[in-house]
């Protein structure tokens, strides 16, 4: 029942932060309907929300939203409170989601690369104390600190493999073009943003993007073998083909919705920016 309210909370307030965002970049038009546009238009987003609310789905979506508000607020305003904020709930993103550990590799790269110093400082300090607090969680749960129990049980294989991208990129029953078709477009708006701290955030989503597109799960090269244990884990194999394009659907569209936060400013700003590259183009 906590995990039920907690992750529910995260996913309420995670609305209210991503609106509060739109106002601060789009005070005369916010576009408020976005956020939740995107959640209801997303099939495996539904799913999360009303079949499997305990997974870290909605959690991973309501610290994202919390976490794009501080990145946006922390470039409007410099304040170093808002930098260190920033650092925090990315970080705590991160242990949520392990793979959204990419968004703090190029987000910190790129405040490096923008001279971006006191930011890029107080983004490293607060992106420390998440990993602080999971060291003494460690300590007293398993008496290690350095535990790494929360990489066990992996279920998937980085590989390169040219029919799971494809079902997981255009599949009509599958693809994320189809089924997060709104995160994709909000992912351009953020890329051809004139605004540099929108275009980190696009950046940052378009690599998360390749890395799920190069994570293969486990059941993917089981089709048809029935039940089998991988890792000390029990799976279940897809019976066929089409049980199989099922899996992926959920897998590559699951590990989207942390994006959702990003991509609703893309969504926002698309319009303008289309416009005016069309110009420029001309």
């Amino acid at each position: 029942m906590a995990m039920l309210l907690t992750s529910y909370a995260l996913f309420f307030s995670g609305l209210f932060a991503s609106a509060r965002t739109l106002a601060m970049l789009y005070p005369t038009l916010p576009g408020y309907s976005l956020g939740p546009l995107t959640v209801v238009t997303s099939m495996v987003f539904m799913h999360n929300l009303v079949q499997t609310p305990a997974y870290a789905s909605l959690t991973a979506f309501g610290v994202s939203c919390w976490a794009t508000y501080c990145w946006v607020r922390a470039w409007k305003t410099g304040s170093r409170w808002s930098q260190l904020a920033t650092g925090i709930t990315i970080g705590t993103l991160a242990l949520v989601r392990l793979e959204t550990v990419l968004l703090i590799f190029v987000s910190g790269s790129c405040l490096l690369l923008a001279r971006r110093w006191r930011f890029l400082v107080w983004f490293v300090v607060g992106g420390l104390i998440p990993i602080i607090l999971l060291l003494v969680y460690n300590k007293l749960q398993f008496g290690n600190p350095f535990n790494i129990s929360i990489l066990s049980g992996n279920m998937n294989k980085l590989t390169m493999d040219a029919k799971y991208i494809l079902a997981g990129l255009i599949n009509t029953q599958s693809g994320m073009i189809w089924y997060s078709m709104l995160i994709l477009l909000g992912l351009v708006g953020l890329i051809i943003s004139k605004e540099l701290h929108l275009r980190i955030l696009g950046w940052s989503g378009l690599v998360l993007i390749i890395l799920v597109l190069f994570r293969v799960p486990v059941m993917y090269f089981c089709v048809g073998e029935g039940t089998q244990t991988m890792e000390g884990v029990v799976i279940s194999c897809p019976k066929d083909w089409q049980a199989l394009l099922e899996l992926i659907r959920f897998d590559v569209n699951r590990y989207k919705i942390p994006l959702v936060p990003f991509t609703v400013l893309g969504l926002r700003g698309l319009p303008t920016n289309i416009s005016k590259l069309t110009e420029k183009i001309k």
